[in-house]
């Protein structure tokens, strides 16, 4: 009786409840969030990328008429 709520205390202070589930949710809800921030950097950065591309195009387009 003793050892389970040293071991309980232990969790608490760790950080974790014991419920394994919860945790789990957690830690899948974080993740997704990460990869959804990724995805979106990812999309800003082919986005400046395109328009660069674009402006150095452009760019070359008028040396070439000059």
């Amino acid at each position: 009786m003793l050892q389970c709520l040293v071991e309980e205390d232990e969790e608490k202070r760790e950080g974790n409840d014991g419920d394994d589930d919860d945790d789990e949710e957690e830690e899948e809800q974080q993740q997704q969030q990460q990869q959804q921030q990724q995805k979106h950097e990812n999309e800003e950065e082919g986005e400046e990328e395109e328009e660069e591309e674009e402006e150095e195009e452009e760019e070359e387009g008028r040396l070439l008429n000059q």
